[in-house]
């Protein structure tokens, strides 16, 4: 199968942006998934495989939503992106 890219954004993480002063590092101070978002992050990841997809390198930013995201796919830790 030849190289394929697949691009998408985090899965649900109510609001918009994150609020003031929040630090990358620290989770609980930035907008972060639902449970809602998690279980699309989850079935995102299993549509994947059903599409014949069985591996993948995961990249992601560093928000903890995004790399949350990445984790739940089901493919492996993913590749932390820095700025």
């Amino acid at each position: 199968m030849a190289d394929q890219v697949i691009i998408l954004r985090h899965a649900l993480a109510p609001g918009v942006g994150d609020p003031e002063g929040f630090d990358l590092e620290e989770c609980q101070t930035q907008r972060v998934l639902s449970s809602e978002g998690r279980q699309q992050a989850i079935e995102i990841g299993q549509k994947l495989r059903e599409s014949g997809i069985t591996e993948a390198e995961v990249f992601s930013s560093e928000w903890c939503r995004c790399l949350e995201t990445a984790e739940l796919l089901g493919f492996g830790p993913p590749q932390k992106l820095t700025a």
